[in-house]
């Protein structure tokens, strides 16, 4: 059903016409006019609610204030958890005008191709310009939103021995049960046995370091639904799980915080400037949740997931080492309507790295530029004198190492 009118009374006659008669419901705002319960959806970080709050409506309503009055790309993440408030099947409801970030072809390209969820339009309408959209939503494997076993993978190539052990202590000294499944993925040590981990057998080229092969793979082995997989230099912090029972299991692509090991923050949810998948000396460490950058993406050094979206958007296997598999696998992601999510109440700390290693041309930009600037890709000047002060110094810092080759060749007789 498509319609159009032109009145504020039109508005009132269509929508009154789509108010629910029972069950539950949610109202983004504060003045439902029926029976439902009002959210506060933009004071929560990353607009998340509430676990308690998740599964459990049969409509979400976002009318009381437009959509399109949220900054940039920020409406993905708001659809993104309206969707998570539903139950197995119900309804959302949307009113916005279209802006230069939000429209109704990719609001229903966010909706309608989203992973694991089958969609319909009800009822469409347009008033002086404003669309009012009735969605049907049916969500499938719900039971894996609530589900709390966990996978843990490390990634080693042997070298960090004391540092595994570090990682599967962390997570043992808060599962004396072992509840949860832990996989070492590389050489396995006897250090590692009281804990209780698998190993692999599996083989790797070494000529090229296949770390989005290794992560698919992880993903395969894994048998809990929840899956966190992280390179030998993390340890969880005691928060972790608490963290996570107060955030929900409700999630497909998720970032916790990272600490170094003096307790300041380590970029764990992150962006690159711009829009293209394009090498670039700068990493944004993304200190505002609620804006959502064009390649925003899950550092990629300890990422969690949903075992079962890993295992449908996979890593690009031919992506190698140090070639963006964390910002490209993001990316495939939000294709499929499903943005990164960050949850800050679980955290993990970084080891053997000081706040140094994001010197040179590791650096961050974080919260100077407002979010609508920075979804079009703005390129503030400072960021661009940085990048032409950090290529002029690698360019001498090559010309010298040239000229000292060539003068070594001479004095050798090459």
């Amino acid at each position: 059903m498509i319609r159009s009118g032109s009145s504020t009374t039109d508005r009132s006659r269509f929508l009154d016409a789509l108010f629910p008669l029972g069950g539950r419901h949610a109202w983004i705002g504060t003045s439902p006019p029926f029976l439902a319960e009002t959210l506060n959806v933009q004071h929560a970080p990353n607009y998340r609610m509430s676990s308690m709050l998740h599964g459990v409506f049969d409509s979400v309503w976002h009318v009381e204030t437009p959509l399109s009055a949220v900054s940039g790309a920020a409406f993905e993440i708001i659809v993104d958890e309206m969707i998570r408030l539903l139950g197995a099947q119900g309804r959302l409801v949307f009113r916005f005008r279209e802006t230069e970030d939000l429209s109704v072809i990719n609001l229903k390209q966010l909706i309608g191709r989203r992973l694991n969820v089958f969609v319909r339009v009800n009822a469409e309408w347009t008033i002086d310009g404003e669309y009012t959209i009735d969605f049907a939503v049916e969500r499938q494997r719900l039971p894996e939103a609530s589900d709390r076993r966990w996978t843990f993978a490390v990634i080693t190539q042997g070298s960090k021995r004391d540092m595994v052990v570090r990682f599967l202590e962390s997570i043992r000294s808060a599962d004396p049960g072992r509840e949860h499944e832990i996989l070492v993925w590389g050489p396995l040590d006897p250090a590692y046995a009281p804990f209780g981990v698998q190993g692999t057998n599996r083989v790797y080229r070494d000529d090229v370091a296949e770390i989005s092969r290794k992560k698919n793979d992880i993903a395969d082995a894994a048998t809990h639904p929840n899956l966190l997989i992280a390179h030998d230099r993390y340890a969880l912090n005691d928060d972790f799980f608490s963290g996570f029972d107060a955030f929900g299991y409700d999630f497909d692509l998720c970032a916790i915080a990272q600490r170094y090991e003096d307790g300041t923050p380590f970029p764990a949810y992150c962006a690159l400037p711009g829009h293209n998948l394009v090498r670039t000396s700068t990493v944004i460490e993304c200190t505002d949740d609620k804006a959502l950058w064009p390649l925003q993406y899950v550092n990629g050094g300890l990422l969690v997931a949903k075992t079962h979206t890993l295992r449908q958007i996979r890593f690009n296997d031919i992506l190698f080492w140090c070639q963006a598999e964390d910002v490209e696998l993001a990316r495939q992601f939000r294709e499929r309507g499903l943005p990164p999510r960050v949850n800050r109440f679980s955290s993990a700390t970084t080891y053997g790295i000081d706040r140094h290693w994001y010197s040179g041309l590791h650096f961050t930009l974080d919260k100077k530029y407002a979010a609508p600037r920075q979804a079009a890709g703005f390129v503030p000047p400072r960021f661009r004198r940085r990048v032409v002060d950090v290529i002029g110094r690698e360019l001498r810092r090559a010309s010298r190492k040239l000229v000292g080759c060539f003068m070594g060749s001479e004095q050798d007789g090459g």
